[in-house]
């Protein structure tokens, strides 16, 4: 709930309505007497809709109110409202007109939580009489439009392969090896991690499993934590460690990490573990290819990546309903697009990469779509409402098949590599070093 008023902004702007001669009527005084009740009118403010936005703790609302019949000028401004407060501005020798209009703004506390409130002003004249009372309404709301982005420069000096939001907490693993935790997407602070080699092998992917967070990476790192600071290496041995692991995600029963390994030829890697500490390769194998991003959909794995034949690329996708049997639903007709990443969105599971988007429903059934080439998405992150790919640039989509641009990126073409919603924002991050991007 809205607590308080922070503060006002006492440099209130105080217009008075001037008479104009008509004709040959004589000019009335400027300061008349009034000849009737003191009343308030045509109240106005701006704006009345306020998104949540935990960087900034205030918004302000400039309104504007005529009065008239004010004996002695006006002397104060009363506000309540149904959120609890009731402040009265003194207003003694500002507004000393009979007739005139007040224009101010109000400095407020923003609310960390979604709601509206309605509110009351009236005015008190010199004589003390009080003027009816004007109402209006102020809704306080999640604002996941992704139209409206910021960067921000953070410490330390890394950059993000992945972000994710668990538990109040934003985690993301690094090109450096580390592990970075925010409670707010602004403020963050990097964790070392503990028996981790010294090339500092770099992470990709990052989830939580509801009782443990698990980060993977290159050469078969994987890294443990029970509340995403303290962390324990689970790496695979030495003479397994020719994978990449892109990504990692889990259900009640199973962790799923997908990439690739490189011996004897590229193909594609899936790791599975009961318990994050002990990893079983599975059998599953394509050559010249690679996955790139697997989740859980509420009642199967999907994992998205790329193939490679001698001639061409192409999208891959595979399902499991166990983690451990896969089936291959790729469409090798789709030359030259690749898969980059895939999410759940309500009933809809939605994977993009080049030039292509596949929307898979509820039952499993799949659908192939195109997509401009100038959409390079390389990660999805989903509000409840609105989806957000970022690449090339920061995208906004209301069905996955329609993207629109928002905020442009530079001119690498994998700018932003990963995008994630948590605490009403978004959050977006990638090759640039110590800056996230952030909506609204």
């Amino acid at each position: 709930m809205l607590r308080k008023i922070a503060r006002w902004n006492f440099g209130f702007l105080i217009v008075l309505m001037a008479a104009c001669s008509k004709g040959d009527e004589s000019i009335p005084p400027i300061n008349p007497k009034p000849d009737g009740v003191f009343t308030i009118s045509e109240l106005m403010f701006h704006p009345d809709k306020i998104p949540i936005k935990t960087s900034e703790p205030t918004f302000s609302i400039a309104g504007t109110l005529n009065y008239k019949n004010a004996s002695d000028g006006v002397k104060s401004l009363r506000l309540t409202s149904s959120a609890g407060f009731d402040t009265t501005l003194n207003l003694q020798g500002l507004a000393t007109a009979t007739n005139g209009t007040i224009v101010g703004d109000f400095i407020l506390t923003r609310p960390d939580v979604p709601v509206q409130f309605s509110f009351e002003v009236a005015l008190t004249d010199g004589k003390g009489r009080t003027s009816n009372k004007l109402s209006g309404a102020i809704t306080i709301a999640i604002d996941d439009s992704g139209m409206s982005w910021y960067d921000h420069t953070i410490d330390p000096y890394v950059n993000f392969n992945d972000l994710g939001y668990f538990n109040d907490m934003f985690v993301a693993v690094t090109s450096a090896g580390t592990i970075c935790t925010s409670p707010d997407g602004i403020h963050w602070e990097n964790h070392i991690l503990p028996n981790s080699s010294p090339m500092n092998y770099p992470l990709r992917g990052i989830t939580f499993s509801g009782s443990q967070y698990i980060a993977v990476g290159d050469n078969g790192t994987i890294f443990t934590s029970p509340n995403g600071i303290d962390w324990t290496n689970r790496s695979l041995p030495d003479n397994e460690n020719f994978n990449t692991l892109y990504s990692v995600a889990s259900n009640a029963d199973i962790i799923v990490a997908v990439g690739e390994n490189a011996v004897p030829v590229g193909r594609i890697d899936i790791l599975t573990s009961i318990d994050g500490v002990s990893w079983t390769r599975n059998s599953f194998s394509e050559n010249r290819s690679e996955l790139r991003s697997v989740i859980w959909t509420g009642n199967r794995f999907v994992a998205v990546g790329f193939g490679r034949t001698e001639e061409f690329g192409y999208p891959l996708l595979l399902t499991s309903l166990d983690g451990v049997n896969w089936s291959d639903i790729s469409n090798t007709n789709r030359k030259g697009s690749f898969i980059y990443d895939v999410i759940q969105s309500g009933e809809k599971t939605i994977a993009i990469g080049t030039n292509i988007v596949v929307i898979g429903d509820i039952d499993g059934n799949w659908t192939w779509h195109d997509i401009p080439e100038n959409v390079f998405v390389y990660s999805l992150a989903w509000s409840g409402n609105k989806l957000i790919g970022v690449g090339n640039g920061i995208f906004t989509s209301n069905d996955g098949l329609n993207w629109t641009q928002r905020h442009p990126g530079n001119n690498l073409s994998d700018n932003y590599e990963c995008v994630v919603w948590g605490k009403d924002k978004f959050v977006a991050a990638g090759k640039e070093y110590s800056k996230v991007t952030i909506s609204p």
